[in-house]
């Protein structure tokens, strides 16, 4: 099991994360921080296969609208 995550220095400045808080907000970024630090802890290999959509908001620990977090609109 991992003990920790790297992040790059440019995490901010990814247009991606640009368009994710534009349309979640800080709270989006929270989540998918709190994804990468689940899947590192239980899914070393970073395949979430086998989980459903709830399972991966709920890993997220998002608490904003259903299906907001997973939706591809933001993609």
């Amino acid at each position: 099991m991992n003990t920790d995550i790297r992040i790059s220095l440019d995490l901010f400045s990814n247009i991606k994360i640009k368009r994710l808080m534009r349309a979640l907000g800080h709270a989006g970024l929270t989540s998918l921080l709190r994804l990468w630090i689940y899947t590192a802890q239980r899914r070393s290999d970073g395949v979430l296969v086998g989980m459903d959509p709830d399972d991966i908001e709920a890993a997220a620990d998002w608490d904003g609208e259903p299906g907001a977090f997973r939706s591809e609109e933001h993609t």
